[in-house]
């Protein structure tokens, strides 16, 4: 596939691929061997190790991060959309031992780490986007280890909630309420360190108070108020 499809994607502004092109260089369009990648809903991405010399970035798609735990089950890290880069520890040399799997079909842009890493040598300002990058994971990870450490469930389910939208919001001009939703409750259990029947009765309960609506694919949050107060949430927007 062509590199000239990052000019036109348009997710181009986000994360690592907004900051890396916004470079005089135009670094994401520059030789640092790329190609692209297509990973089916499930299937997984990479496992922990041995990786591959590459920096792997999300395109399109959701994906997430997790340690495979005891008894099949798992413990995810972070959930991974357009212009997040995963595994972002690889680029320091620091590769940890978490896999990644494909949330919903995910195409991913592939650049060679020793490409990368001769760029950052040329180009110091590549250093501090990707610097910035591994801070904003880092303060997610912390929000994530708050959140399992100390809420209820309730409160669990809720931040999941409205973190997830906080994202998806920070990225979009449309005001309305109402997301694409590719989680099962299994993620969300994953993710917050409860049961999935947890989580379902956590989930009916706010339906009953009228807080948020589920459809096929899609959450509808209805009381926003009411759900960043019982977590105590802060909203960036």
């Amino acid at each position: 596939m062509n590199v000239d499809l990052c000019v036109s994607c348009p997710n181009r502004g986000r994360g690592f691929c907004g900051a890396a092109m916004a470079l005089e260089s135009g670094v994401a369009r520059g030789n640092l061997g790329k190609h692209f990648k297509v990973a089916r809903k499930g299937h997984i991405v990479s496992l922990a190790k041995p990786r591959p010399d590459q920096v792997i970035i999300v395109c399109e798609g959701w994906a997430f991060e997790y340690l495979p735990l005891t008894k099949g089950r798992q413990q995810i890290l972070a959930f991974l959309s357009a212009g997040d880069m995963l595994f972002p520890g690889d680029i320091l040399g620091q590769q940890g031992e978490s896999s990644a799997r494909a949330l919903t079909d995910v195409q991913f842009g592939i650049f060679s780490m020793a490409a990368i890493k001769d760029r950052i040598v040329r180009e110091p300002q590549l250093a501090m986007v990707i610097s910035e990058l591994l801070g904003e994971r880092l303060r997610e990870a912390n929000q994530l280890l708050t959140a399992v450490a100390q809420k209820s469930a309730e409160e669990r389910v809720a931040w999941f909630l409205l973190h997830f939208t906080s994202r998806l919001r920070k990225w979009s001009a449309d005001e309305s309420e109402r997301y694409l939703f590719p989680f099962l409750q299994q993620h969300i259990a994953d993710t917050v360190g409860l049961t999935a029947v947890h989580v379902s009765r956590t989930m009916a309960t706010f339906r009953a108070r009228g807080w948020l609506r589920l459809d096929t694919g899609f959450l509808e949050i209805l009381n926003r108020r009411e759900l960043e107060q019982i977590c105590q949430f802060t909203s960036s927007r």
